[in-house]
């Protein structure tokens, strides 16, 4: 799927470039800044707060960014903990958020069967048409699956530098970079095998019929 080849980067962007540049006095204080502009589906601002630049938004593609953000707006947390150990700290956070993968793995579902019947039918698909099935189905599961809920408690990692606190890049919990972007990772990952069980399972019909 489309999907998956245009969100690697962004994947790649959370996995390595988490260093915070917020300026507050206490590490729960920076947590706090980073998780609220992921519960007001802030992407970009959550990639600035991080130290990041560019628009991540139009990397995305505006379906998917707005299914993140579906997700992100049913973001709860609270800061349960703090240990400070000289200039490190670690902030632990429990939350609660609905991930994305039904949507994902709906979408994936529906385009593989309409690619699969234009295929039946002889129709070769351009790209143009598999991006345009592609958007027509996640805006279609946007409306009609529901979230799935995940509730996690996790550690994220800050640093003290020129006096103030900031999100650690390195040591970082991908259960963090889940929280970010929906899921989108492991919903990525089960569309992959979802879409490899559906070829497997096509194939074996086909060739019953010959």
């Amino acid at each position: 799927m489309k999907t998956i080849a245009r969100v690697a980067l962004i994947l790649t962007f959370f996995a390595v470039s988490l260093l915070g540049c917020t300026s507050v006095n206490e590490p729960e204080q920076t947590v706090s800044k980073v998780m609220n502009s992921i519960k007001k589906g802030e992407i970009d601002e959550v990639v600035r707060l991080m130290g990041g630049e560019g628009n991540i938004e139009n990397g995305l593609g505006e379906e998917l960014a707005n299914v993140i953000k579906l997700s992100n707006k049913t973001l709860k947390y609270k800061i349960i903990d703090k240990t400070i150990t000289g200039d490190k700290a670690v902030v632990k956070v429990k939350c609660s958020y609905g991930a994305i993968d039904p949507i994902i793995l709906e979408t994936t579902k529906q385009f593989f069967n309409r690619g699969m019947d234009s295929e039946l039918k002889g129709i070769k698909l351009t790209d143009e048409q598999c991006k345009q099935i592609d958007k027509e189905e996640m805006i279609r599961a946007m409306e009609t699956v529901a979230l799935e809920e995940y509730v996690v408690t996790v550690d994220v990692y800050c640093t003290k530098i020129d006096k103030k606190w900031v999100v650690k890049r390195e040591d970082q919990q991908a259960a963090f970079r889940n929280i970010i972007t929906g899921n989108l990772g492991p919903a990525l990952k089960r569309s992959t095998d979802l879409a490899a069980e559906m070829r497997d399972e096509f194939m074996a019909k086909a060739l019953a019929r010959e």
